[in-house]
């Protein structure tokens, strides 16, 4: 019980101390900010992403109703009507993120999806990169395309499984698969290996990184209170404890941060969302800290002294922005990525498997950690 009122003391001391240092209490209030001004921009009219819209055939009936269909929705996407040449033109030249290019004989490339012959892309798709953003503006083309595509299958269906209706004029066709399509969501979300599902929503792509740059912010905060700890060290503040016992006082100091960077965290994906986050992302959370934690102390080993980790935290940090899958998803098979812990969270949120890869992936760290910490121990003495 004494030991329990021990660590509670150390841990308000600790709380204390940190909530005096500027820096620590302005990413705690940084990242709510960042995340409700993230909001509010995301529910303006203007687009973040430039897509360039094209037709090779102008005259094509089918491809200029699901061009009508792009222009009239209500996003923050940019929409802007070019020619072919144009469009591969200005995409090439970074003008714009990306273009949408309808084929000549849309409908008949469009029916070649489903049917036995070799199937020709209907729509080409333009991009100098494949980013997060990207790929998920691509299921706004799907959406576009794919009223066009049911009512193909339908009409191809009942024209050949269907004695009668031989007769029957495309419009006939056109009324009876309004008079009969559903009206509900045809797609329900199902991660893979979870038993989880979630209906597909309509949120905004300027939204979407928000949880890789909320678990980046928390390996931050992580090293900031490592950087605290190295500055009090050389100072001679632990000089009262025998070296042994110095291992577990960062965790401490990480642990007490960690109770209010999580605070902040839940918060700002409340506010992104309107939601509290689900029991599964809880626990992912929580195993996460302790991996954030055990990188922290790597981390402390490897750099030694505080000057050198000030240098290697904005490498670090832009090492993670660029290689987790946060705005560009380099794919699963990027081995690189895995050397950071918001790659194993992130990936996680889909998948059963990566959760114990996560937990094995700690394990790991923790074990190089101690070998690297007797090692340096040995050192010393010596």
């Amino acid at each position: 019980m004494k030991q329990v009122k021990r660590f509670f003391l150390w841990q308000f001391m600790i709380n204390k101390r940190l909530l005096h240092k500027r820096i620590f209490v302005l990413l705690l209030f940084l990242v709510p900010l960042l995340v409700w001004g993230m909001s509010r921009i995301s529910e303006e009219d203007s687009g973040i992403l430039t897509i360039l819209i094209s037709m090779e055939d102008a005259e094509d009936e089918i491809a200029g109703q699901v061009v009508e269909a792009v222009l009239q929705d209500d996003s923050i996407l940019y929409y802007e009507v070019v020619e072919p040449k144009q469009a591969y033109q200005q995409v090439a030249a970074g003008q714009a993120d990306c273009a949408w290019i309808f084929r000549e004989d849309f409908q008949e490339k469009l029916i070649s999806t489903f049917a036995e012959d070799e199937v020709e892309a209907p729509v080409y798709v333009v991009a100098q990169e494949d980013t997060v953003a990207l790929q998920l503006a691509r299921t706004k083309l799907y959406a576009f395309v794919y009223p066009q595509l049911a009512t193909l299958i339908c009409e191809h269906y009942m024209e050949n499984e269907i004695p009668g209706v031989d007769n029957l004029s495309a419009k006939d066709l056109q009324d009876y698969y309004e008079k009969y399509q559903v009206q509900d969501s045809l797609f329900q979300m199902i991660y893979e290996e979870t038993i989880e599902t979630e209906p597909v929503s309509d949120q905004s792509y300027l939204m979407l990184p928000i949880r890789g740059i909320l678990v980046i912010f928390l390996l931050i905060g992580g090293l900031v209170v490592t950087l605290y700890y190295l500055q009090d060290e050389e100072r001679g503040m632990f000089a009262w404890i025998p070296v042994p016992r110095r291992r577990g006082l960062l965790y401490c100091y990480l642990f007490a941060a960690c109770l209010d960077m999580s605070v902040v965290v839940v918060l700002s994906l409340l506010i992104s969302e309107g939601r509290w986050i689900s029991p599964r992302e809880l626990g992912i959370l929580v195993i996460y800290l302790f991996t954030g934690a055990v990188f922290c102390e790597l981390m402390k080993l490897l750099c030694r002294t505080g000057k050198a980790l000030v240098k290697w935290i904005p490498l670090v940090i832009l090492a993670m922005l660029g290689l987790c899958p946060v705005f560009l998803d380099l794919g699963s098979s990027f081995a690189l990525q895995y050397l950071f812990p918001p790659t194993y969270y992130l990936r996680a949120l889909y998948s059963n498997r990566m959760l114990w890869i996560m937990a094995g992936y700690t394990m790991v760290l923790f074990v190089v950690e101690t070998v690297w910490w007797k090692l340096s121990q040995r050192k010393e003495l010596c």
